[in-house]
């Protein structure tokens, strides 16, 4: 795949790199981050990162992506900061339109930083590959995450209930989505 960097004047968005293996684990790993992101609290560890690291590096060196079914697989990049590693954001491809996803470390919330870097990326996704349509799925209890996509003019869709299992409990996803 093309080597992607996008810099605006704080932050930049690139691929990343073995050397984001301790920051990914310290930053991801942290619970609210997880519980945000995925609906669990479960540790994330060192070998979960250094495993998603190589596994990003292989789909950097690429020329195209793998698609199954019509669904390509996700491609994941880094947000960074004087040099450390803050966040990360990536799609999934599906013919026409994108599902984005996105995570920002807890010191680093409430202060406007993904809203910029999900414009940013949209943008990018938009002009490279012709996406017309952008989706994203949030958990109903994260409210920072839906005021992301609200400042970026995605619209709210719909309620996926019981859209993800997680142990024995279901829950629920608010679907919302920008067209072009």
């Amino acid at each position: 795949m093309k080597n992607l960097t996008l810099k605006t004047k704080s932050f930049t968005i690139r691929q990343f790199t073995l050397a984001n293996i301790n920051e990914l684990a310290r930053s991801f790993g942290q619970p609210e981050v997880l519980r945000a992101v995925r609906g669990k609290t479960w540790r994330y560890t060192r070998a979960d990162a250094k495993k998603y690291i190589a596994e990003k590096l292989k789909q950097y060196k690429r020329k195209k992506l793998i698609t199954k079914n019509g669904e390509t697989e996700t491609l994941g990049y880094a947000i960074k900061t004087g040099g450390r590693l803050i966040g990360g954001i990536g799609f999934r491809a599906f013919g026409h339109k994108a599902e984005i996803g996105y995570w920002l470390a807890k010191p680093y919330w409430g202060q406007g930083i993904m809203a910029k870097m999900v414009r940013e990326f949209v943008t990018y996704l938009r002009k490279k590959y012709h996406f017309t349509r952008f989706e994203a799925k949030v958990f109903i209890f994260n409210r920072a995450s839906t005021r992301v996509l609200e400042k970026n003019h995605f619209r709210f869709e719909g309620r996926l209930v019981k859209d993800v299992k997680i142990g024995r409990r279901h829950l629920d996803h608010l679907l919302y989505a920008k067209t072009f």
